[in-house]
């Protein structure tokens, strides 16, 4: 698997920089490219083995700020919320940012060995929140074990959450392709289904789920449209808050019932979580929403610790190995560049140095297309290091680009 495979040394997981690594320029190996079948969002592999490492640089000062909300709209009826979580990193004094990076799949001993032993049917992503939302990029969550002779169900989907309206009250709206903003989608309203799109496929999930219940949902990103979550990044993971409601109303109350209830949802991010045409909003708190213990209607089903992460699940005769991949590098492009679908768009994101989302990175829509390139480039190194020491009779690729 891959004549351009490299395997890092054996050494301990953090490592300064990224000396020696240009990001520009870099591809996936055509053995890599050719191993892999395309499932919708998804992308399904075949094995190839292993070590790690993790970039660090700079420090920043922290702003104890109160959650404020603010509230515009834009032409592509998007209500952009500003809110600000106790903590937010203020970046105004950085040049680069400190972006964690894993080259290898890697566990963090933060339980003793008979807990890491132990198999349960419920993914257990590390106890506590990172201190920021990169920390635990690469992590491979402990094993994860299903009974029973069978047959297993899982369900995967992508590109769900609705638009809210900006007043915080049900029902979110479709994200709307078929208008006259979008020529090239624009077909007459049908009412039914371009109202209520996101309600039907929870009612086929419930009416599923009742059935054949799945043992955990796949999510492939792009989880809160237009702009992901309606709040500034750069804040602590453990201080995730909901004051847009979009927790609540568009995935909470939205996909639950019978044989649903409780069942864990595994995901990537998307374009449009880290705000579709910008890179501010909440991404982070996607990631944190993991650790949502503190809001009161949260359900605990959450499981998206990083960008990119491993889990095995362990069936009776038969093992998954899958790998969560983040592909928005295929988003992230000069800020100069075309705007309308350009994560580190000069035009889009915010202007007199508020495009950052602190320590983390990206810390300016200048530094952003590098950020996403040496996300992409470190994620290939671990995948190929992953997928070459598995022993699982299957692995799974999830991602959101296919």
């Amino acid at each position: 698997f891959g004549s351009r495979a490299r395997v890092a040394p054996a050494e301990p997981r953090l490592r300064e920089g990224m000396a020696g690594k240009s990001a520009r320029g870099l591809e996936a190996p055509a053995s890599l490219l050719a191993a892999l079948c395309v499932v919708h969002l998804s992308i399904w592999c075949r094995p190839v083995d292993g070590a790690a490492a993790v970039a660090a640089i700079s420090t920043s000062k922290v702003v104890n700020a109160a959650v404020a909300t603010t509230s515009t709209t834009t032409v592509w009826y998007t209500t952009r919320t500003t809110a600000i979580a106790p903590g937010t990193l203020d970046a105004s004094n950085l040049t680069r940012s400190k972006q964690a990076l894993a080259w290898s799949p890697w566990s963090l001993e933060d339980s003793d060995d008979k807990e890491r032993e132990r198999c349960s049917d419920r993914f257990r992503p590390p106890r506590h929140a990172p201190e920021r939302a990169t920390d635990l990029n690469g992590v491979a969550l402990p094993d994860t074990c299903f009974s029973g002779v069978g047959p297993h169900h899982i369900f995967v989907i992508g590109d769900w959450g609705g638009v809210l309206d900006g007043s915080g009250s049900p029902p979110p709206r479709p994200a709307d392709r078929r208008t006259k903003l979008f020529p090239e989608h624009h077909r007459p309203f049908v009412v039914g289904a371009d109202d209520v799109a996101q309600q039907n496929v929870a009612m086929q999930m419930r009416s599923r789920s009742a059935v054949i219940a799945p043992d955990y949902v796949l999510n492939m990103g792009d989880n809160f449209y237009w702009g992901g979550i309606l709040v500034k990044c750069g804040g602590p993971p453990k201080n995730v808050t909901d004051p847009s409601g979009q927790w609540e109303l568009v995935f909470e109350n939205m996909y639950k019932g019978p044989g649903l209830d409780g069942k864990q949802w595994l995901g990537v991010l998307g374009n449009h979580d880290f705000g579709g045409f910008m890179f501010t909003h909440g991404w982070d708190q996607a990631i944190g929403y993991t650790w949502a213990d503190q809001i009161p209607t949260s359900s605990g089903r959450w499981v998206t610790p990083a960008l990119y992460y491993k889990a095995r699940v362990r069936y009776p005769t038969f093992s998954v190995d899958y790998f969560f991949v983040d592909s928005n590098v295929f988003d992230a492009f000069s800020p100069d560049a075309a705007s309308g679908h350009n994560l580190c768009s000069r035009d889009h994101n915010p202007k007199h140095g508020e495009a950052t989302c602190g320590l983390q990175g990206p810390i300016s829509v200048d530094e952003c297309p590098t950020w996403f390139l040496r996300l992409w480039a470190a994620q290939l190194e671990w995948l190929e290091n992953g997928l070459r020491v598995s022993h699982s009779e299957w692995q799974g690729v999830v991602t959101h680009f296919p």
